[in-house]
């Protein structure tokens, strides 16, 4: 039987005036322990690219780390708004609405 593929969600972050993607080991060790293979979305894709490569997946892992852009909520940005990355959002957004219209795990 073959594992379940994890999707899990990754960032980019500036370091040294370069730009870094991936996730915290932590993230992939805890999906390797549990059984499953993780498999990474980063958010350097497309929203479509990252749909392709999330359409064999069995679950989402979303990591944390930027505030959502209180835009996609039709609100206004709060007084104690963190950092926010516009392609990640895009990226996380579709892939919660396509998790949730599979019925996977989130």
């Amino acid at each position: 039987m073959s594992r379940p593929r994890i999707g899990v969600v990754g960032v980019t972050r500036e370091r040294n005036s370069q730009l870094f993607t991936g996730v915290n080991v932590a993230y992939v060790r805890a999906v390797l322990v549990a059984g499953g293979l993780p498999i990474l979305l980063l958010p350097e894709l497309s929203p479509e690219e990252t749909l392709e490569l999330f359409g064999d997946c069995d679950a989402l892992l979303l990591t944390g780390g930027e505030d959502v852009d209180p835009l996609y909520y039709h609100d206004a940005p709060h007084a104690k708004l963190g950092d926010t990355d516009p392609r990640r959002d895009a990226n996380e957004l579709a892939l919660i609405a396509d998790a949730r219209a599979r019925g996977l795990p989130i």
